[in-house]
């Protein structure tokens, strides 16, 4: 992977998402990285969500760079290519909030991994960066796990990806916030009075807390109960072609 990391904070991200892919088996990069966007629709958002799909593909397409921003240089790969002869495991992919809050964003991972043989789905969370970045927004993170749920749907039917998946192995992968989101989704409880309490002081996450401090949002007076049914409705929320699958 040739991404050129531009400060030590994109170093630790990407040794911890490479800590996280540990138990992945091994692939050599066999297959081009092909890209195409979708929109999908979000029942609990009532809007539709803009996803990035990295997925192995042909040598066709046209050749472009994603996910240039301040952490990261681009990463090229292949719009609209046809995928790859083959099966393949899906990777659903959490970006984090703030200055590279976007599934393109997610590029320097998301290719990669489809060279290697996995399709990658990232939704773009809303409100979680540009000019519509509302810290409000960003901390209802019940939304978050959702999104990814309406992702897997959409990509488990669609008629250009649908029979390239395998019928199992669908794993989950998040970065910072992302990762937050993927546990969620996974089953993990989130309890809303020690999250509110830890960001009652800025000091120990000035980019994050201070931010939805100086915003004007008071954490501990958000939807709590949305917050605590978190793990019991929307991380049972893993579907694979609409059959619940839940943490046991």
């Amino acid at each position: 992977m040739k991404t050129i990391l531009k400060d030590r904070r994109a170093a630790r991200a990407l040794a911890f998402a490479a800590a996280l892919l540990a138990p992945l088996p091994l692939f050599a990069a066999e297959h081009a990285a092909g890209v195409r966007t979708m929109t999908v629709m979000s029942g609990e958002r009532g809007t539709g969500l803009e996803v990035t799909v990295w997925y192995p593909a042909t040598d066709a397409g046209t050749p472009v760079t994603l996910g240039e921003n301040i952490f990261f240089e681009g990463t090229p790969a292949r719009a609209d290519a046809p995928v790859a002869e083959g099966r393949f495991p899906l990777i659903l992919l959490s970006h984090g909030a703030g200055l590279a809050g976007r599934a393109d964003a997610m590029s320097w991972i998301g290719a990669p991994l489809a060279e290697a043989g996995f399709v990658v789905a990232a939704p773009t969370h809303p409100f979680n960066t540009g000019p519509e970045r509302s810290a409000e927004e960003t901390m209802k993170l019940w939304l978050r796990p959702a999104d990814l749920s309406a992702t897997l749907d959409a990509v488990s039917s669609d008629d250009q990806l649908s029979e390239h998946l395998t019928p199992y192995g669908t794993g989950v992968l998040g970065l910072s916030m992302g990762g937050n989101s993927a546990l969620l989704l996974a089953g993990a409880q989130l309890d809303p009075a020690l999250w509110a309490g830890y960001c009652d002081t800025m000091e120990l996450n000035p980019s994050l807390c201070g931010w939805v401090r100086m915003s004007g949002v008071d954490l501990h007076a958000m939807d709590s109960a949305r917050w605590a049914g978190t793990a019991a409705t929307r991380g049972c929320a893993l579907r694979w072609r609409s059959t619940p699958r839940c943490p046991t």
